[in-house]
């Protein structure tokens, strides 16, 4: 028989710690060594404040669970789930596909695989409002009480009604079961399932939820939670299999291609210490660590916890296995880097020949650059030269102008003066035409007297 065994641990987040509110994770495991039984249950309760009672819908959840998965592997029988590796997504997101593109092709076994599974659902969740609806009757919140917890009025005339008090307990589920046969893990709502092969390749068996994203998702306190659950299940050999919190990875952000080869480390982490320290001690250390795992989360700062199992039949192989893995990880990464640098070289020598060439181009163009300058300071003295000139040709001009104003000044003075001699001219003119008409007026007299007096 194969040395299996389960664990689990859980520890609330910094954020619950200075808010002053209780973990709202809850886990459990169960192992029956003996007949090969080994089951993991966690769940989240929801942090909104109208999810009040969310610690306590975990804790009916995975205790509620437990019990049904307890029953589920004692009443199961060997001919289930014997295919070697399967997944089916939500009904919500097949119904979906089938509007479009989606053809459903499932084989009479797998349709009685997923009937039991869906039995299995339905009870978990009719067990759950069973153990919700009876907390809630013998625990009614006032009025007062929900005011004092922050819950919106719409829900708390909800919750004064008795009416959608499912909400109050809102919460996640994931789980596993494994037997000598087979194992199985379904999922409803955020968090994360990862396993581990003989190979210890790491994959994530449950498919994800379009519908959880960032601090969206689906939940045991909505009508279609039956449609929203998803599962694995098959008789692949695995080494390790893990179902965490969605605060697991929410110390590395939203779930994508960073985070997920961050959680899959964190598991990788757990799986050596026990090939390392045995269960005992590699349990221990496990428990102490997660408290620590809290303090780094620098994102959500939420509650921890996980659950999963790992074989312990041969830990030195499963240690040579993960050695072997690293070392293929880092010879890659090492190839990578060495690809990377010669890239990085021949990208440097192309931007050296770039470089020089362009260097040669700066080169010449300095020299045509001197050629334009020198050029230029030939056309600035020339206009220099020919600006003197100018400025000569101005000078001469004003000494032209000037000379020009100075014998247009003696012009004008001189017409002024042949202006007055004409008029002197004139005068003496008439004088000396008076003159000689006194003249001749005297003369006729004289001859006139002459005549008179002397006759001819």
């Amino acid at each position: 028989m194969e040395n299996i065994r389960t664990f689990h641990a859980v520890t609330i987040g910094q954020s619950h710690v200075k808010k002053g509110i209780p973990c709202q994770d809850a886990v459990i495991s169960y192992e029956d060594r003996e007949n090969e039984i080994y089951i993991g249950v966690v769940s989240d309760g929801h942090g909104s404040k109208d999810y009040f009672r969310s610690d306590v819908g975990s804790t009916i959840l995975v205790n509620g669970t437990m019990e049904l998965l307890k029953t589920f592997a004692e009443a199961q029988d060997n001919t289930l789930f014997q295919e070697e590796f399967i997944t089916r997504e939500t009904i919500t997101e097949l119904n979906q596909k089938k509007d479009s593109v989606f053809e459903d092709k499932r084989s009479p076994n797998k349709t009685k695989n997923e009937d039991v599974l869906n039995h299995l659902f339905k009870s978990i969740i009719s067990k759950w409002q069973e153990g919700i609806y009876q907390h809630w009757q013998e625990n009614m919140p006032s009025e007062d009480f929900l005011i004092e917890k922050g819950v919106s009025e719409k829900r708390r005339l909800n919750f004064l009604n008795n009416e959608a008090i499912e909400i109050a307990y809102g919460c996640t589920i994931l789980a596993f079961l494994k037997t000598k046969d087979f194992w199985f893990a379904f999922q409803l709502g955020d968090g994360m399932c990862i396993a581990f092969d003989e190979e210890m390749n790491d994959f994530a068996p449950i498919p994800k939820d379009p519908q959880c994203e960032g601090s969206t998702t689906t939940s045991m306190c909505q009508s279609n939670a039956f449609d929203n659950f998803r599962f694995a299940y098959g008789t692949k050999k695995l080494i390790a299999l893990f179902i965490g919190s969605d605060g697991m990875e929410g110390r590395y952000g939203d779930l994508d291609f960073y985070t997920i080869p961050e959680i899959t480390k964190d598991y990788e982490l757990i799986t050596k210490t026990f090939f390392n320290n045995g269960y005992e001690k590699g349990y221990e250390m496990i428990k102490e660590a997660l408290p620590a795992w809290s303090l780094k989360d620098s994102k959500q700062k939420d509650d921890l916890s996980f659950a999963g199992w790992i074989n312990l039949s041969d830990p030195e192989a499963g240690l040579k296995k993960i050695i072997n893995k690293e070392k293929i990880a880092a010879e890659q990464k090492l190839k990578e880097a060495e690809e990377k640098l010669a890239q990085e070289q021949q990208e440097l020598k192309e931007y050296e020949s770039n470089l020089a060439s362009k260097l040669n181009k700066i080169v010449a163009i300095e020299e045509q650059l001197n050629e334009l300058k020198s050029s230029f300071d030939q056309s600035q003295s020339a206009v220099l030269a020919f600006k003197e000139k100018i400025l000569a040709e101005e000078d001469k001009q004003v000494n032209l102008k000037k000379q020009r104003d100075e014998i247009e000044a003696q012009k004008q003075k001189l017409e002024g003066e042949l202006s007055n001699i004409e008029r002197v001219k004139q005068n003496k003119i008439q004088n000396i035409q008076k003159v000689e008409s006194e003249h001749q007026k005297t003369k006729s007299f004289l001859e006139s007297l002459l005549n008179k007096f002397f006759g001819n």
